[in-house]
């Protein structure tokens, strides 16, 4: 089930909604309803709408510092505690993280210094009072709209540049640090900090009986948590080679043999792929899919080279195991060839 609605594109950029927003929407329209009646509850999905727009805005920031990089952005998704850039999955440096990290905080700092000097023209005109600067003050109006936006996103700026995953501030926290020590010992500090702070949050939610506080709390405990986690895999998969666990030996198939010959080899071993070698050199790759598909379809004994897959990503035996996810992931290939020293050693697959 597809949990996101499209509302549009953005600067190039698909931006959707997360069904899940739409527990939010009583409670940012109710309070409004029974003060105002349908005008207030008019007013609170208008001013809802409004923060949402300067969300993705803020989003937005992320997503064109990414497409700086060359990296692309598969959608903005808009959510009940904010939105998320989803970018494609890359390897970033850490000034390409700090700088990508830190574009969304600065789109929100121009969009509250856009909306300060606004309510500062307002004032100046006489359309607002200074002393009812204070949004709980305001009846529905534009000038409300106006005053209630210029604080929820300086609340937005102040909450994003706290320094915890998975806020931006976390992140441009790890990315100075990884700037002078390495990138996993950066994220253990950055992951620590985070949950510290989440710890902090929570006895002050406690003592206040803040439940929304909570709920922040655990979401950035859980953040960090995650990060965490990502960043010890990580750490395997940027420290192991490919050729170190690639096995050198495995059932290969010749250009002139046919699909029997590949029945054969695939009762027999437990390889997902076989390589089709002319010589020592690999041409394609047939899969034990592709083997199904064709006793299926009923093609006869036909050759393996009707069968096998022809362009075929390399990787070398000196590439980390993180470089040939990325492989698998941007080619959206079931295999890899590997290579030393321009000979082939195997074909790779995930399990």
């Amino acid at each position: 089930m597809n949990w996101s609605l499209p509302l549009g594109r953005l600067a190039g950029f698909d931006i959707k909604l997360h069904i899940t927003f739409f527990l939010l929407v009583p409670l940012a329209v109710f309070p409004w309803g029974m003060q105002y009646g349908a005008v207030g509850v008019l007013f609170g999905a208008v001013l809802l709408a409004a923060l949402f727009f300067c969300i993705a805005l803020h989003e937005l920031g992320h997503a064109l510092a990414a497409r700086r990089y060359g990296i692309k952005t598969r959608e903005i998704l808009l959510l009940p505690l904010g939105g998320l850039a989803i970018l494609d999955e890359h390897r970033l440096t850490p000034r390409q993280e700090l700088v990508i990290a830190l574009a969304g905080p600065l789109v929100t700092f121009l969009v509250t210094l856009a909306l300060f000097f606004g309510a500062g023209a307002a004032v100046a005109a006489g359309a607002l009072e200074l002393s009812t600067l204070n949004s709980s003050q305001l009846a529905p109006s534009w000038q409300s709209v106006l005053v209630w936006l210029l604080e929820l996103n300086t609340i937005l700026l102040i909450f994003n540049l706290i320094p915890a995953f998975p806020l931006d501030g976390g992140r441009a926290l790890r990315a100075g640090l990884a700037m002078a020590i390495t990138e996993q010992r950066a994220t253990q500090i950055a992951t620590m900090v985070g949950q510290g702070i989440a710890a902090l949050l929570v006895v002050a939610a406690v003592l206040t009986s803040n439940v929304m506080l909570g709920i922040v709390a655990l979401f950035i405990f859980l953040g960090a948590r995650q990060e965490q986690v990502q960043g010890r895999v990580m750490t395997v998969l940027t420290s192991v080679r490919a050729g170190d666990i690639v096995q050198r030996q495995g059932r290969t198939l010749q250009i002139g043999d046919r699909l029997s010959a590949v029945v054969e080899a695939a009762l027999v071993n437990q390889q997902h792929a076989f390589a089709v070698m002319q010589g020592e050199r690999i041409l394609g790759a047939v899969l034990r899919s592709d083997v199904t598909r064709a006793l299926n379809e009923g093609s006869g004994d036909t050759l393996v080279q009707m069968l096998m897959r022809r362009e075929l990503p390399q990787a070398d035996s000196n590439d980390t195991l993180d470089t040939v996810r990325l492989l698998f992931m941007r080619h959206g290939s079931p295999v890899i060839a590997v290579f030393e020293h321009e000979r082939f050693i195997r074909l790779a697959y995930p399990r």
